[in-house]
C-alpha cells in the first residue's frame, strides 16, 4: 500500500514535469519573433535554421537507445530539463546569428527526444500492462494541458498588447526551470531497487535476520525473496520475462509501423507550420492566432485522450480500419492547408490534424507497450522514434533542403498531404490479406471437423471420450462447491 501511494505521487510529479516543460508561451511565435525582432527572414528560418533540429533528433536518439533503460529513466528526464532551459537561454540572449539559432534548435531537439523516450516510458517500469493505456493517456494529457495553458497565455498576452514576442521568452524560460526542478523530485525507478535485492539474494548477501543460516544449510534453506510491491513481477525485475508470442510480435510490428511513419510526418508538419501560416497571413492580412490554435488542439487532445484511456475496444480487430480512415483524413487536412488562402481554414485543418494524431498515438503507444518484452520499453520507444526521425530527415532532405527539391512552403504541404493519404490507405489495408486467409482457413477447419465428427464412432475415439469424462468427474469431485450438492 505504501509503495502504491509512492508511485501515485510519482505520477503526479511526472505530470507536473510534462505540464511545465510544455509551458512555453513564445513557442508558437518563434518565426514571428525571429522575423520581427531578430531580423531573420522567413526563408532563412524555413530552409536554414529549422532543419538543424533534425540532426539533433537522430544523434540524441541513438545515444538514448543505449543508455535510457540502463540509467532507469530519471537521469534522462533531468537532462531533458537542462536542455530545455538552455534552449530558452539561447533564445533570449543568443539568437543573433544563423549559427546560434541552429544551436538553439539542436538543444530544442535534445529536449524533445528525451521527452519522447524517457518521459513516456518512466512509469511503464512499475505498473501492470493493463494500466499502460491509462497511464499513457495521463502523461500525454499533461503534455497537452501544458500546451493549452501555454498557448492561451501567449495568445492573450499578445492580443491585449501586454507583452511582445521577446518578453514571452522569459515565461518560457520559467517553465523550463520549473520542469527541471520537478524532475529532480522524481523517485528512482523501483525496478532498479528490486534488481539489486534479487542479485543480493542470489549472492547470499541477504540473510534471514530471525533465523541465520549455516553455510552447510545454504543449499537446503535459501532465503525467502523480498516481497515485491503491487504492480511488479519478479521476472520483470531480473529480466527473465518470456519472449513475446508470434501474435504479440505481429501486433508490435503493425503498431510500430504506423507510429514511426505517422510521427515522422507529424514532426515535419509541426516544425514548418508557422512558415505556412506566415505565408498565408502575408497575403490575407488576417489577425494571427497561433497561440489560440495550439491551445485549442491541446485541450481537445486532453479531453479525448482521457476518454480513450478509459475506453475498451478490440484494437486487434478494428485498429487498422480506424487508424487507416483517420490517417487519410489527416492527409486531406494537410492538402487543404496547402491550398487555402484563408488563415482560419488553415488553423482549423491544423487542429484536426493535431488532435487526430495525438489521440491515435496514445492507442498506438499503449498497444506497442503491451506487446513487447518488459524492461525494453525505452529501447523500443526509442527505436520507433528514431525511425520517425529518419523519415523526417528524408522528407527534409527531399522536400525542404537546398540539396533536394527545395519546394515552396505550400508545395511542401501538398507532398505531406499525399504522404498522409497513402499511409492511411496502406495501413487500412494492412491486415486484409490475413483476415481473408483466416476466414478461409476457419471455414475449411469447420467443414473438416463436421465431417470428422460424423465419421468417428466407437473404438479409440470412444475410449478417449470415456477417459475425458472420467477425468472431468475426478476434477469436479475435488472442487469446492458454494451450493450444496443434490443427494
Amino acid at each position: 500500500m505504501k509503495e502504491r501511494c509512492k508511485w501515485k505521487a510519482a505520477i503526479l510529479v511526472l505530470i507536473m514535469v510534462g505540464l511545465l516543460k510544455e509551458f512555453r508561451p513564445s513557442g508558437p511565435f518563434l518565426v514571428d519573433y525571429a522575423v520581427d525582432h531578430k531580423n531573420f527572414t522567413g526563408e532563412q528560418m524555413t530552409h536554414e535554421v529549422l532543419p538543424a533540429t533534425t540532426g539533433s533528433y537522430i544523434v540524441s536518439l541513438i545515444l538514448l537507445l543505449m543508455v535510457t533503460d540502463v540509467l532507469c529513466y530519471k537521469p534522462i528526464i533531468v537532462a531533458g530539463g537542462v536542455y530545455n532551459t538552455i534552449t530558452w537561454v539561447i533564445t533570449i540572449w543568443g539568437f543573433h546569428s544563423i549559427n546560434l539559432a541552429r544551436l538553439r534548435q539542436i538543444f530544442y531537439g535534445l529536449s524533445v527526444t528525451t521527452t519522447e523516450v524517457a518521459y513516456f516510458t518512466y512509469m511503464y517500469a512499475n505498473i501492470e500492462k493493463n494500466e499502460y493505456k491509462r497511464v499513457t493517456s495521463y502523461t500525454h494529457s499533461a503534455i497537452h494541458f501544458g500546451q493549452f495553458v501555454s498557448g492561451m497565455t501567449g495568445q492573450l498576452l499578445i492580443s491585449f498588447n501586454l507583452m511582445d514576442f521577446e518578453e514571452l521568452n522569459y515565461l518560457s524560460l520559467g517553465g523550463g526551470i520549473g520542469a527541471l526542478l520537478f524532475s529532480l523530485l522524481l523517485p528512482r525507478v523501483l525496478r532498479d531497487v528490486e534488481e539489486e535485492k534479487a542479485l543480493k539474494a542470489q549472492m547470499g548477501d541477504e540473510n534471514d535476520a530471525e533465523q541465520p543460516m549455516k553455510l552447510n544449510e545454504k543449499d537446503e534453506k535459501a532465503p525467502a525473496p523480498s516481497p515485491i510491491p503491487t504492480g511488479l513481477d519478479y521476472t520483470r525485475n531480473v529480466g527473465l520475462k518470456k519472449q513475446p508470442s508470434r501474435l504479440q510480435r505481429s501486433e508490435h510490428h503493425k503498431w510500430s509501423v504506423w507510429w514511426a511513419m505517422s510521427y515522422g510526418l507529424y514532426i515535419q508538419v509541426d516544425l514548418y507550420v508557422e512558415g505556412l501560416w506566415k505565408e498565408i497571413e502575408h497575403h490575407s492580412h488576417q489577425n494571427v492566432y497561433n497561440g489560440a490554435v495550439h491551445a485549442s488542439h491541446a485541450i481537445i487532445s486532453v479531453v479525448l485522450g482521457l476518454i480513450v484511456g478509459r475506453t475498451k475496444m478490440c484494437w486487434i480487430k478494428w485498429g487498422c480500419l480506424v487508424f487507416g480512415v483517420s490517417t487519410v483524413l489527416q492527409g486531406v487536412a494537410l492538402f487543404v492547408m496547402a491550398k487555402t488562402h484563408d488563415l482560419y481554414v488553415a488553423y482549423a485543418m491544423f487542429i484536426l490534424f493535431q488532435t487526430m494524431f495525438q489521440v491515435l498515438v496514445i492507442i498506438a503507444k499503449s498497444q506497442v507497450a503491451e506487446s513487447i518484452r518488459e524492461k525494453s520499453e525505452a529501447f523500443i520507444f526509442g527505436m520507433n522514434t528514431l525511425t520517425a526521425c529518419i523519415i523526417h530527415l528524408l522528407l527534409t532532405m527531399a522536400v525542404t533542403s537546398r540539396h533536394g527539391f527545395h519546394l515552396p512552403i505550400r508545395d511542401q504541404y501538398v507532398v505531406y498531404g499525399v504522404y498522409g493519404i497513402l499511409l492511411g490507405v496502406g495501413f487500412g489495408c494492412y491486415d486484409l490479406p490475413s483476415k481473408l486467409a483466416g476466414k478461409t482457413r476457419s471455414w475449411s477447419v469447420d467443414v473438416r471437423n463436421s465431417f470428422g465428427r460424423g465419421a468417428k464412432v466407437g473404438g479409440k475415439d470412444e475410449k478417449n471420450v470415456h477417459d475425458e469424462e472420467k477425468e472431468m468427474e475426478t476434477i469436479s469431485a475435488s472442487m469446492p462447491y458454494s451450493i450444496p450438492r443434490e443427494h
